[in-house]
């Protein structure tokens, strides 16, 4: 008679392996429950499958004399049965090994993609089959199932290496990510500063440029002063010439008239001394 099995769906199981820790324990003991429960069957499906050719061999090995036809016959009988019961037994022991390979390696396969999702589930699942495993004899776990969990605990143990090395890699990538970060951080507010000096600076330039106009502007305008000052100081020399040459002008005709006043002056005396001598001897004559 077959045994009922409580099994562990895997296809009810987180496919993308993201579970909580807390999980673990129902997980790893559903899984081995499971495989218990198939080896129960797969030794049922034996034991069923060897009883029923020690029966067909026991009838196989009856007396077939001439006297012992009828017991032959029955015997017979018995063997094809036992036979035939044998063969189906015998199938359905293959049928059910065949299932607890694939059920196996289905486990085995998810527990261990389970362990390598990440550290912590690694150690704790390793933790896990250990326990379970230790308490295999009286579980009565088959060696090819303690093998293949044997399998999955060393691989997963190489794995942790790999997953220490890749969880120390991704938090120096973090850094790595966290620093850049800070340095295009640091970058905009450089930009923003240059770009605040360089606004300030083309402000300057442009103060510059229009200080030199105005800086050219009255160079011109004093090179025009001193052009203006310098004819002026040009006409006030040719003025001073003139002037000059004016008052000398005069000065020679002031003297000019002045000699010739004189003169007339000594002509019109020497003619009034003339006129007076000339009317006194008028008198006395």
């Amino acid at each position: 008679m077959e045994q009922e099995m409580t099994v562990l769906n895997i296809d009810e199981l987180p496919k993308q392996f993201d579970v909580d820790e807390s999980e673990l324990p129902n997980i790893v003991s559903g899984a081995f429950q499971e495989l218990i429960n198939y080896d129960n069957e797969v030794k049922n499906a034996i034991d069923l499958a060897d009883k029923a050719l020690e029966t067909a061999d026991y009838a196989k090995s009856k007396p077939t004399g001439w006297f012992q036809k009828a017991e032959a016959i029955q015997a017979l009988q018995s063997f094809s049965c036992d036979s035939a019961q044998a063969l189906s037994a015998q199938a359905k022991a293959h049928e059910i090994s065949f299932k607890f390979l694939t059920r196996l390696t289905e486990i085995t396969k998810y527990l261990f993609g389970l362990g390598i999702s990440n550290l912590a589930l690694n150690r704790s699942i390793v933790r896990e089959l250990e326990l379970r495993l230790s308490n295999a004899s009286a579980e009565e776990l088959s060696e090819l199932a303690k093998k293949e969990i044997l399998n999955v605990i060393r691989e997963l143990k190489a794995q942790e290496d790999i997953l220490i090395k890749l969880d120390k890699l991704s938090k120096k990538i973090k850094c790595v990510h966290d620093e850049n970060v800070r340095l295009n951080k640091q970058l905009e507010e450089f930009i923003e500063v240059d770009k605040h000096y360089e606004e300030k600076l083309q402000r300057i330039d442009e103060s510059v440029k229009r200080f030199t106009e105005e800086l050219k502007a009255l160079v011109e305008t004093d090179r025009q002063h001193n052009e203006f000052h310098e004819s002026i100081a040009k006409k006030e020399d040719e003025n001073t010439k003139e002037l000059i040459e004016v008052k000398n002008e005069y000065s020679l005709s002031l003297a000019a008239i002045t000699r010739k006043i004189k003169g007339l002056y000594t002509i019109a005396v020497i003619g009034f001394l003339l006129g007076v001598v000339a009317l006194v001897l008028t008198f006395f004559n």
